[in-house]
């Protein structure tokens, strides 16, 4: 496979473009089959997004054939590679689709990247900063972020209210504040809910922990992966240690958490947090969305600014996430029509419908919160994207691609170990930098042969 990457990217242009163009074959020009991951978003964006494209082109209107899926990120690279059941456009949530390009599986996309939208800039020049490579590989673009978002601590805004609780501006009084919980309530409401299956929700948390100790400058070196040296950065040690004095009890088992919690599974953590089994979880701002249909009559929720973690030296940074992506298989068989219509998704029209219709944001450049219908937990979440510095979970280095160097390599997602194996904080931060130090070079070479 790896001479197979050299061989691929010694392809002129024009045959990368072709490759894999018997794939599918459409009945209707005017058709765009969508596979798309329905969970967080929903589905509703789509089908207003077709609706305002139909009424801005009369003339060559589009019928969008949705094929929704909560495992479609799982489920998406068989059909790539196969080469059956294309669809013309792709939508999943973050994964390594870095690969797909030089394996012949993606469509490149520089020209929607080049398109100028709603003015005098182009897609590119619109997107967020730090975000303007997200979808390039070696010299071509293809892939576009599909959300973006603050997350953290998510909050039952109704029970603070009626216990008479403060959110806390610190790491100290958010501690304080478990224990008030714990004790206004009697015990029977659990400061956290969360999902052992899904313990990687608790980045959410401490990500805007590392990033606060680092600020924007060390966190967007950390990307960089110029050495194994950026394993060492304290604050993600600092975030660890957070996390620890928060939620691992010590004895195998998690404190301030919901019984059980390490082996919920994911709807069923949410599904804690909104009957108010406890107070706080960790998420982001598409959780609204994501349980529309469960929510409690009356049930109000906010997104929390993370406390200052001591050691903090930029108290108003945020993480947001920014990993969900849009492709063009090769092989799709309405590759122009895709295009245009993914063009049409970057305009600030459809950015606002798809903030008003899923909850969530676009990395764009622009202001959610004046977004007219939007709900009390979007504007809420609309001020935190708008009011602080936004960092990102992006990189485009090799080695990144390739998944050797990441947030924890090595070791895994390391919160329910950290609890269950009663590793220390120190424990984890020292593994993952002499994981990174002992194989750099292998890394290294792998990423030659990319």
């Amino acid at each position: 496979m790896k001479n197979a990457f050299k061989a691929f990217l010694t392809l002129p242009f024009a045959a990368i473009a072709l490759s894999g163009c018997g794939g599918s074959v459409s009945s209707d020009p005017s058709t765009l089959k969508i596979a798309f991951v329905e969970a967080g978003y929903g589905r509703q964006f789509l089908l207003d997004w077709e609706e305002d494209y139909n009424r801005k082109n009369p003339d060559m209107p589009v019928k969008l054939e949705l094929d929704g899926d909560a495992q479609m990120t799982q489920n998406i690279l068989p059909r790539l590679q196969n080469r059956r059941n294309l669809p013309d456009i792709v939508m999943v949530l973050s994964t390594g689709w870095q690969p797909w390009s030089v394996e012949g599986y993606l469509e490149p996309i520089d020209d929607i990247y080049d398109t100028k939208v709603d003015g005098d800039k182009t897609v590119k020049e619109s997107l967020l900063d730090n975000l303007e490579t997200f979808g390039k590989v070696k010299d071509h673009y293809w892939a576009l972020p599909w959300s973006c978002g603050p997350s953290g601590i998510v909050y039952n805004e109704g029970m603070f209210e009626q216990f008479g609780w403060d959110i806390p501006e610190t790491y100290s009084e958010l501690v304080a504040l478990c224990e008030k919980i714990k004790s206004d309530s009697a015990g029977t409401i659990a400061p956290f809910s969360w999902s052992g299956s899904t313990s990687g929700y608790w980045d959410f948390l401490t990500f805007n922990w590392w990033a606060q100790v680092e600020g924007e400058e060390g966190w967007n070196t950390f990307w960089k992966f110029d050495s194994p040296a950026v394993y060492q950065q304290q604050g993600r040690l600092k975030a660890l240690e957070g996390f620890a004095g928060l939620v691992d009890g010590g004895d195998g088992a998690p404190k301030n958490s919901v019984p059980g919690a390490a082996g919920k599974k994911f709807m069923e953590a949410q599904m804690s947090f909104v009957n108010g089994e406890a107070a706080m979880m960790p998420n982001g701002c598409w959780l609204e969305t994501e349980m529309k249909n469960s929510l409690p009559a009356g049930f109000k929720m906010k997104l929390m600014k993370t406390p200052i973690i001591d050691g903090a030296q930029d108290e108003n940074i945020s993480y947001n996430t920014c990993g969900d992506f849009m492709v063009i298989p090769a092989g799709a068989s309405n590759k122009e029509l895709a295009k245009k219509f993914l063009t049409y998704t970057c305009t600030k029209d459809a950015i606002d419908i798809f903030t008003k219709a899923a909850g969530g944001f676009r990395p764009f450049e622009y202001k959610p919160s004046e977004v007219e219908g939007i709900s009390d937990f979007t504007k809420n979440c609309a001020d935190i994207f708008e009011s602080t510095t936004k960092v990102f979970m992006t990189s485009d280095n090799i080695m990144y691609y390739q998944n050797n160097c990441n947030s924890w390599p090595g070791y895994g997602t390391p919160y329910s170990k950290m609890i269950q194996d009663q590793d220390s904080p120190e424990d984890v931060h020292l593994s993952c930098f002499n994981y990174v130090s002992s194989n750099w070079k292998l890394f290294q070479a792998a990423a030659g042969e990319f």
